[in-house]
């Protein structure tokens, strides 16, 4: 019930409620109503990561279970009650001009940002994985612990690569720096870098994500190798095929062994292909939807080469499992790249719909 009420109800609810604000608050109403859902986003964000922290502390997965529902219970109580008393009082002007010019002062948008930023990402690391019997906490800590004495990584190990991930930002502020100066100096010149730059970060893309060890984990490429023999000996998609991530991987592999030898290592390759169209697209948006591009480059490059080496805690390799990145996912890139680039409102255009709708096909 609540998956189908998070499908349809709840979109049009909070289409509903904007709309209405938009349409019949004044503008100091409308910026008080964002500062509360803003805030009360954070607050729910950070109950959920205290309660999360507490479990590890207490030791004990009931501890989670018992006071998860009620710290987002409290949340939506604080939440309701704010927006019962904005309700109350939106049409008294001088009181509300007086809230906004407060929020104005203490709690600006840029604030608001960095909170909900920084709340954000503390609750993905406390709610990651619940595991009050884990030392190090959950997964994400436990990638920079041996879980054996002597065993990767080591301290020396983890010493390096604070150094590197500390070089890698120095280069991309001094990046930042340069773009900054070159902009006011010869904009012409700083934009054919631009461009350069994300030509390299396309091939380098290529040339540090593409795995040849080729690794298929046998359990996950089953699950599309299967379906597509089955297609090559007379089988119907969807009709008596198993499609456990829908019919696009399905049809990927069965594509691939027309190219080559049914065989793990073709089926590897080919999702390989599309993952590695997926990080181009990636940049492209990233390219497109920011001022200093060149900083934007550079950091998004250490994103992928960190998402290949941290998969599974840094103990698999992404290209193991088939169905979790290009093969699903990459009618989604396509139309953040279009509403990443141009101008205008895309949100309705043949390209983005077209995108939207395959992408519903292929996905389970």
């Amino acid at each position: 019930m609540l998956f189908v009420a998070s499908l349809t109800g709840l979109p049009v609810a909070c289409a509903a409620i904007q709309y209405w604000v938009r349409a019949n608050c004044s503008k100091p109403a409308s910026r008080i109503f964002e500062s509360i859902n803003v805030w009360c986003a954070v607050l729910v964000l950070l109950a959920v990561a205290i309660v999360g922290v507490a479990a590890w502390k207490n030791g004990g997965l009931e501890f989670w279970q018992g006071n998860a529902p009620h710290a987002v219970q409290a949340a939506l109580i604080v939440h309701l009650a704010l927006l019962v008393a904005f309700a109350l009082q939106y049409r008294k002007v001088a009181l509300l001009k007086r809230v906004e010019a407060a929020i104005a002062r203490f709690s600006p948008r840029s604030v608001q940002t960095v909170a909900l930023a920084y709340a954000f990402v503390i609750a993905v690391i406390a709610v990651f994985r619940i595991e009050p019997e884990n030392r190090y906490f959950n997964g994400l800590f436990s990638v920079f612990f041996p879980s054996v004495e002597g065993s990767f990584p080591s301290p020396t190990q983890v010493t390096l690569a604070a150094l590197l991930a500390g070089l890698s930002m120095m280069v991309g502020a001094g990046l930042l720096l340069m773009e900054r100066r070159l902009d006011h100096k010869d904009p012409a010149a700083l934009l054919r870098i631009e461009k350069l730059a994300l030509l390299v970060a396309a091939i380098a893309a290529v040339v540090l994500c593409f795995d040849f060890s080729l690794s298929a984990d046998a359990l996950h490429y089953m699950t599309n190798i299967g379906p597509a023999l089955h297609l090559m000996h007379g089988g119907t998609l969807m009709v008596d095929t198993f499609s456990q991530y829908g019919p696009g991987p399905v049809l990927l592999t069965y594509l691939a062994f027309q190219f080559g030898q049914p065989s793990f290592a073709v089926a590897n390759i080919a999702v390989q292909l599309c993952n590695i169209l997926f990080y181009i697209l990636f940049l492209v948006a990233i390219w497109q939807s920011t001022r200093h591009r060149l900083a934007a480059l550079w950091l998004g490059l250490i994103v992928l080469t960190f998402w290949l080496a941290g998969w599974s805690y840094g103990e698999g390799n992404v290209n193991a499992a088939p169905s979790v990145l290009g093969v699903r996912y990459l009618p989604v890139m396509l139309i953040t790249v279009a509403l990443a680039g141009g101008t205008g409102d895309k949100r309705h255009s043949f390209f983005n719909v077209s995108c939207l709708v395959s992408s519903g096909v292929v996905e389970r």
